[in-house]
């Protein structure tokens, strides 16, 4: 079993630039660990981030993936339906914020990071789940040199907002950037997909997932946000032994 922090994240290498944060760069990072780990194939869980990577690498690398299990997370072609419904951009509106260049480092580091403690507990139903000492290695990985722009990174070449991105950078002369639009293809693996009662996203997001997902099963947690697996521990663990065992 192996929990690696993503590309960017907290004490790993931070390479410079929007391109190495590509898609196809982190879902590499995937591959790359399962063989140095010595195996061939992985179950694969993912929240987040995690869990988009977790998407794709069952669509450009299914022979690696004998299981997946995302968290929080709807297939990326759904994503991209959301992104386009009034309603899906009202809540993606820190989406385009993240593509303006430096300013939103600048703020996510203000006031000891107070815009992003503001920004994680809205996604909680309860602040408690996360303890004291939680938080303060939470505000130590956003603290790492480098690491809030590798974050931002994520989200100015991956998601559909990266079209405001590349206007924006190329009208500030900042020259052409590169962008990947996430994969439209259908997963073969068999899939999970926990959903807090009180997700950022309505359930309304994985509506038509099966035509996207072969074999697939959805499960709702109570009582939880975005963050249920630190909500909810016991319940996801569960779902988690149940689905993989």
């Amino acid at each position: 079993m192996a929990a690696p922090d993503l590309r960017g994240y907290n004490r790993t290498d931070k390479p410079a630039g929007v391109g190495n944060y590509l898609i196809e760069r982190l879902t590499s990072d995937v591959t790359a660990l399962i063989r140095a780990l010595g195996h061939e194939t992985a179950i694969i869980v993912g929240h987040d981030w995690g869990s988009l990577i977790a998407w794709e690498t069952a669509m450009r690398s299914p022979a690696c993936v004998d299981q997946l299990v995302v968290i929080s997370s709807t297939h990326p072609a759904l994503f991209d339906r959301e992104l386009s419904r009034p309603r899906g951009l009202v809540r993606a509106w820190y989406m385009y914020a993240f593509q303006v260049p430096w300013l939103p480092e600048r703020a996510l580091t203000a006031g000891e990071h107070y815009v992003l403690e503001k920004l994680f507990d809205a996604t909680l139903v309860d602040e408690d789940a996360f303890t004291r000492t939680d938080r303060q290695r939470y505000h130590a990985a956003w603290a790492q040199p480098g690491a809030l722009t590798a974050m931002l990174n994520y989200y100015r070449a991956n998601t559909a907002t990266t079209l405001v991105r590349s206007v924006l950078w190329s009208r500030l002369g900042l020259g052409a950037v590169p962008m990947t639009r996430l994969s439209q293809q259908p997963v073969t693996v068999p899939t999970l997909v926990l959903w807090g009662d009180h997700a950022l996203y309505e359930p309304v997001v994985l509506n038509g997932i099966e035509k996207w997902v072969t074999e697939v099963d959805i499960e709702q947690v109570a009582n939880a946000g975005h963050w249920l697996h630190a909500e909810q521990p016991a319940a996801v663990n569960q779902l988690l032994l149940e689905a993989l065992t």
